[in-house]
Order: C-alpha cells, then structure tokens, then sequence
C-alpha cells in the first residue's frame, strides 16, 4: 500500500516507518502481517502477503447481512486478534469491515498500526489543520470522534461493536447522515436495539454487542478477552442460551460420552456432525438437547445432501454432486478418502438410509428404491417404478416408502405384498420410531429438499405420525412454517427436525407422549444455522446435518451481435445480498404493502407491469390484474382470467408490454406445458391457447412452452430446446407462422 501524496507530504517519513516497523512484530493467526515498509522518491509506502480471498465489506455489499453463527465466528477471530495487539501495546483505531479479509472461512485484521503511525508521525497539533482522519466516522468511539489525546484499546472494542452491529443488521450503528452528524451520533444518541431490525439476534449477542457500543469506556468491555469470554458460548450451534421467540429451560446436565465431532464441507452446501448431550426436565420430559462443538472433515466442491449417520456414528453416507445426477459417497469419521457406493447408475441417487446392522444402504433413484452394501458392490433393486423415500424399520426386515408421490406404504425386504399406512401431498422424510410402532413423515414441500431447480424452496410444510398398522395419520405440527426431515431420540419422546418458525432455518425439538402426538409446542435448539437435514447416530450422541444457503440476485449480460456467443463472465450484476423474499420482513421499510386484507391466502408469484396495472398468478391458480392507486395495489378493482388453470407446483410467467398491450403466459396444466395469450386490457377472453389451437408447423404442438416475453413486436418463448418468435399483431397473437432458433 502506498499512501497518497499529500498525506506522505505532510508526515515525518521517520516516525511513520518507526511506527510500521513496530507493529510488524506482530505474530496472530489472524493478522495479516506487515513484512516491509520504506519510502521511494517521497511515497511511503508498507508491504503486506497477497491474501486470495474478500473483505468483509465486499463480503457485505454481496450479501448484506451475514448468518448469525459466522458472524460470531468472525467476531471472535477479530477480538482474538486486537487481544493480541493490545498486550503488545498496539491499538488498531481503524476497525472496519474494510480492514478484514477473508481467507476461507478465516478473518485476517490488516492495517496493524498504521493509524497510530500516522498519528505519531503527523503530531496531534497538526490533525485539524491537515485534515488527517485517523479512524472512519462510521466506526469511530465517541472519544476519538472528539479529538482526544489519550486513546486506548477500548477505542478498538467500541470499533468492534459498530462492526458486529452492521453484519448482523447489514448497516452501521449510525448511517444516512453527513459525516460529522454521525460523529456527533456517536457522542450523544443511542444505538437503535440490533433486534429492532433483525429479530432473530440472540439476546446474549446483543447485549455483548450494545455494552461494546457504551459511549463512556469505563462501561464498555475493558480488553478482548472479556468480550470473548461471552461470544465464545454463542459460537456453538445451540449458544448455550435460550433463542429469541423461545422459553427458557432448565435441569441438570446428564452425562455422556465425548463425541468425535467431524464435518463435510461444501460449496453451497456444509454437512456437519456435532456432539450432543441432553438435559432432563424430569423423569417424564424428553431431554433437552444440548450441542458440542463442531470442526471440519473435507472440503469437497459442489452440493452435499441427506446426511446420513450409521448406527454406530462412525460412518456417514451422503449425496453429492449436480443436483439432477447425485451419487452416494461414505467415508469414514476418522478420515480418509470418501468411497463412491452408486458410481455408474444411470440416475440420481437421493435418501441413503442405514440397515439398522449397518451393513447395507437403502436409497431412491429416479423412481426406483434399491439396495447397496455400504462398502460399495452392486446394488439391486426392490421395487421397480413410482417409489421414494425410503425407511428402514428398526427390525430389519420392514421398510417404508412413498408410492406414486401420495401415498406412504410398507412391506417387508424380501416380499412384494404392500400395506397402505396413510396418503398426503408430496409426503417424504419418513422416519420410524426406535420400538418401530410407529412413523414420522413430511407432507408438502417435499421440493425443499429434493427439488432440482427449486431446490430450497420455501413453501411450509407439516409433521404428521402414523402407526404401523396405518389408517390413524394425524398431523403433530401446523403448516404456518416450513417442518422437515424428523429425526426421533432414542427414547422416542421427543423428535429433532428443521422448521422456520419464527426466523431462519434451525434445529427444534418436539415433545411426543407414548402415542407419538405433540404434548407441548416445538421448542428452538439452535439460532442463525440455516439447517437444511438431519441424521443422528442411534444413541443420538452425534448428528450430522446439511447447511443449506440459497441466494438468488439478478444479472444482466449485453446481447453479443451476430456470429459471438455471449458468456456469463461478461455479466454484471444488478442486485447484490439476496432477492429471495424474507419470510417475517414485514417490518423493512423498503416494503410498502403486503397481500393482506383477505388477499393473503394463496399463491402470488411472477409480476408484471404494464400501464398503471400489476398483474399476478394468484390464487385460485388464475392471472390476475390488479391496479395501482397512489402505489399501491388496489385488490377492489382486481380483473381476474377466466381460468383457472393448473395446478399447485404448474410453472407460469407473464410478460405485458406497454407498445403492444399483451400478454402470455405458460402453464404445466398438461404436458407437454401450454403457451397462453390474450390481450392486456381484456384478458379474461384467451387470443391462444397452444393445448386447443393446432398450429401449421407441428413442432409447435410437441413443445413445452416457458419464460414468455414481449418485445419489439413479437413473442419470445422458451422450449425445451429452442426459442420460438411469433408475430404480435395489432395486439393480436399471430401464431401461425413461428420460427425458432
């Protein structure tokens, strides 16, 4: 780094490389060293290693806010860190997202130094006259907003504090103001509660971070080890505290043996194993879990799904790969290479499930449920055609599994003869109880764990229980919120699953009587993990979980001219954090108006806009047109299609276009899917409709039609391997005569 002209003019170059050469001594894992500084024809300059990695700020204009348990993570390396500097007597004065870099998942703190070089070298009676700023306004502790001479370390916590407030919020204690307007916020205004915009933050978490932001020192954490001391329980999956929008509980710790904590790493997705151990309530209440400490195995590229913990926790069995050709991979907790059981299968393995021997390896695969040994070998298959998501009883000789996407059956490992145990939408994760008598099982969103392209998908879902017997399925949770993959406790009084209830993605805990119904409300484990799946091993004294991130943001690329091929690495974005709609952000002022009044109920998806008007799929599966009033949806003057069409899961786009006035749409209401026209001011009338209206080019009727758009006269539509043009006259579609690529 070379500082800029003007400030190297004004500096003793003596004093500023005497101050660089000190803080060069500085030996942390996490900071970024200074291995060199000197002055080159008046520049000042000071040399650090090249780190391959991002800021933290590029970190934050990327995503926004961060998961909560990385920024914990974070913030524990950068304390870490300043402990370090402060007791070789350096104080940092510049802490920000800026002077954080990320190496993996790894903080480094650079700049070490440099401020108080600056400080020492320009001398105190120069800073207002050269305007040397020595710290950024966002950032700074109310003292040293105020020029004062005696800065010490607690400037640093101060710093910290503002930066733990922006990752957790996604912007600054103090913002939206002019620069010395912020200065004085930091002198005389409170900070607004990190809760107030992100409910999901721990209590014990703000309160660390608000008592950093303490406008005396006195009343701030007086060294880093203090703050760490209260970030270092929140760094476990469960925090060792009870979680916002859940009830304080109690007991007495009951021992078990230490667990060999492992993880599987991921791109997107991170299969993890950690700990547990449980805390009786009573001799009645199912035990209440308690996490140990996770710790890195592999970090193999690309998804990594359905974990899967043999009996005996020693050995995990995964699905890895593209999310439309998986295959089954198990290795073992003490390390080592990961071993391919479905390498060669012309279709994607999904749901490895154990033999409750450990021996063999139950899993799905396009329709198919078949059996592997769990070292690799040729597998077979038990049941040929329409079959999923498979269980394996704890007696060895039944299993369980979805027939036809609808209804949930048994029948034992060597015979045929099926037993219908209960029907649903979409049911899946089935999961049977330790004595076998009865089983778990998803109904719905059965997409957000084995969709492909709506893999994550955010619709609720609901816990229901059958007996083996079948016939008595009863639901154990609402569908308010998302409810997956079950896992029972050895005791089978409680169950272990995924829901979002009341924020993101995490581990709950559901108290079961001997029948398998709830006896009192789910109760939340973990905070900020984003869980996407579970297994245990059959003591439950490991488990091992996905952690599954889904971030969607949108692109633009120019249309290259005739004879080039445009490439994605030439696009930019245009949205940065994440576009997907945050279920519970009511409250972001950047939302104006909600579906509510009545309007809630139903599906909204894919808006357009044309002339004052939005149009919608809504609910009832039909196109909607909805006016704006003084920009806001106006639901008294809503027009609806004659529809319906459909049905829930059909894909749909609208395109309306203000030159030609129409719109189309495709629908999956028969396949192959249907393209859908009519025009924008009298849509209730179709202009086409490509199921009932042949064409003279009979490729057009063999087609599944997506994604319409309107543009310069014509209609652009998407197939399974080409784009059609037609014609759009007078507002009239022409689709007689199309051509496509």
């Amino acid at each position: 780094k070379v500082l800029r002209p003007e400030l190297s003019a004004t500096l003793g170059p003596d004093r500023f490389l005497h101050e660089i050469r000190v803080a060069a001594r500085l030996q942390h894992p996490h900071i970024l060293p200074l291995l060199d500084s000197g002055n080159a024809g008046g520049f000042l300059y000071y040399v650090m290693p090249y780190v391959d990695g991002a800021t933290l700020r590029e970190k934050l204009v990327k995503d926004g806010e961060l998961p909560i348990h990385n920024t914990v993570r974070t913030l524990l390396e950068v304390a870490d860190a300043l402990g370090a500097a402060h007791a070789a007597g350096i104080v940092h004065r510049d802490i920000k997202p800026e002077n954080v870099l990320l190496s993996g998942k790894h903080a480094l703190v650079m700049d070490f130094g440099v401020a108080k070089a600056v400080d020492q070298a320009t001398g105190a009676h120069k800073m207002t006259s050269v305007g040397v700023a020595l710290g950024t306004p966002s950032y700074m502790a109310p003292e040293q907003a105020a020029a004062e001479p005696n800065l010490d370390h607690r400037v640093d916590i101060y710093a910290l504090g503002c930066m733990a407030y922006e990752l957790l919020t996604g912007r600054p204690p103090f913002s939206g103001m002019s620069a010395q307007q912020v200065l004085s916020a930091h002198m005389t205004q409170a900070p607004v509660p990190p809760t107030k915009h992100r409910p999901a933050i721990p209590p014990a978490l703000e309160q660390a971070v608000l008592k950093c932001l303490e406008k005396r020192p006195a009343d701030r954490w007086q060294s880093a080890e203090e703050l760490m001391a209260v970030l270092e329980p929140l760094a476990t999956p469960s925090g060792g505290i009870t979680p916002t929008t859940t009830r304080p509980l109690s007991g007495a710790t009951i021992a078990l043996r230490r667990s060999r904590p492992m993880m599987i790493g991921a791109a997107t997705v991170a299969v993890a194993v950690i700990g547990l151990a449980a805390v009786m309530m009573s001799r009645r209440a199912a035990p209440v879990v308690r996490f140990g400490k996770t710790s890195p195995v592999t970090i193999d590229v690309g998804l990594e799904l359905d974990p899967a913990l043999s009996p005996d926790g020693a050995t995990i069995a995964y699905a890895q790969g593209p999310v439309a050709k998986m295959n089954l991979f198990v290795r073992s907790v003490q390390g080592g290479a990961a071993v391919p059981i479905t390498k060669g299968l012309a279709c994607s393995a999904r749901n490895p499930q154990w033999s409750p021997d450990g021996s063999r390896i139950l899993f799905h695969c396009d329709g198919r449920i078949m059996l592997v040994p769990a070292l690799g070998g040729p597998p077979a298959t038990l049941v040929a055609d329409s079959a999923a998501h498979a269980a394996w009883a704890p007696d060895g000789a039944t299993i369980a599994y979805v027939l036809g996407g609808r209804t949930v059956v048994r029948r034992s490992i060597e015979g045929s003869d099926v037993v219908k145990l209960a029907e649903g939408i979409s049911p899946h994760s089935l999961r049977w109880s330790p004595d076998g008598t009865r089983l778990a099982f998803v109904t719905d969103n059965d997409l957000f764990l084995f969709g492909t392209t709506t893999l994550g998908n955010l619709a609720p879902s609901e816990l229901n229980m059958v007996s083996r017997e079948g016939g008595d399925a009863r639901k154990v949770t609402d569908k308010r919120s998302l409810h997956e993959s079950p896992v029972w406790m050895p005791d089978g009084k409680s169950l272990l699953l995924v829901s979002n209830e009341g924020g993101g993605r995490d581990i709950f805990q559901l108290p079961l009587d001997g029948r398998g119904n709830a006896t009192g409300p789910q109760v939340r484990l973990t905070t900020g993990m984003g869980v996407g799946s579970l297994s245990t091993s059959r003591d439950a004294s490991r488990i091992a979980y996905t952690v599954f991130s889904n971030s969607a943001n949108i692109w633009s690329v120019a249309i290259p001219p005739a004879g080039r091929v445009a490439s994605t690495r030439e696009a930019s974005p245009l949205t940065t954090g994440n576009q997907h709609y945050c279920n519970g952000c009511a409250n972001d002022p950047e939302i104006v108006q909600e579906s509510g009044g009545g309007q809630v109920g139903g599906m909204w998806a894919m808006p357009a806009y044309w002339n004052n008007i939005t149009y919608w799929w809504g609910s009832g599966d039909v196109l909607k047109a909805i006016p704006l009033a003084n920009g806001l949806l106006d639901f008294a003057h809503q027009t609806m299609s004659s529809g319906p069409y459909g049905f829930p899961g059909a894909t749909v786009s609208i395109s309306a276009n203000g030159t030609n006035s129409g719109i189309a749409w495709t629908i999956q209401k028969v396949n192959p899917a249907v393209l859908i026209a009519c025009n924008a001011t009298n849509f209730s009338t179709e202009l086409y409709n490509s199921a009932s209206v042949p064409s003279r080019d009979a490729m057009t009727n063999a087609v599944k039609f997506a994604l319409p758009t309107i543009a310069d006269g014509k209609v652009f539509v998407g197939t399974t391997n080409a784009v059609f043009v037609f014609g759009l006259l007078a507002g009239t579609l022409a689709f007689d005569a199309p051509t496509y690529s």
